[in-house]
């Protein structure tokens, strides 16, 4: 097996060429001009909006073995988190996504809470036509299921224990 790469990411030490602790004599400077043009950014595992291999791999386990439960909605991401079971509403609803005002922001910016309850508010730039209602009624349907609670943060939990907490012995019955 090959030794893990060990990135450090401040500049200083890139410049001076610091060598990778990988067996290889090539400097960082030489690693990111052959494989980190593509891949890798000083603190980061992908450049761009493209993901790495390991980032594709490491997201696919991790969506697989944690979940989201919602609770205030502050650490949510509205339209790119799976925190409906299973639907990243980007990718369900991408009309609802291409005319919404505001792509981007917590669960919790996309509502008001009246008298104590939570109601949705999501905003588009015009008017549905008829064929776009269809998507808006199933994008409403999976909203109206979820109602935020002011007093409970949003929480990442393991699916592989009842309790939502991680373990060691859990971990190892995957293998």
């Amino acid at each position: 097996m090959g030794k893990i790469l060990e990135h450090d990411d401040t500049d200083s030490d890139r410049a001076k060429g610091k060598k990778l602790d990988n067996g290889f004599s090539e400097t960082t400077k030489q690693w990111e001009d052959t494989f980190g043009s593509r891949y890798w950014r000083a603190g980061a595992m992908y450049r761009g909006n493209a993901p790495s291999p390991l980032e594709s791999i490491c997201l696919n386990w991790v969506h697989s073995n944690f979940g989201l439960i919602v609770g205030n909605g502050e650490n949510l991401n509205f339209w790119q988190d799976e925190w409906i079971e299973g639907v990243v509403l980007a990718d369900a609803f991408p009309r609802m996504f291409a005319l919404a005002v505001k792509k981007s922001g917590k669960v919790t910016e996309f509502g008001i809470w009246e008298d104590g309850r939570w109601a949705w508010n999501v905003q588009f730039r015009r008017q549905l036509f008829d064929w776009e209602v269809e998507q808006w009624e199933q994008f409403h349907d999976s909203l109206k299921e979820f109602h935020l609670c002011k007093d409970f943060k949003d929480e990442l939990v393991w699916k592989r224990e009842t309790s939502g907490n991680y373990t060691t012995k859990s971990f190892c019955r995957l293998c």
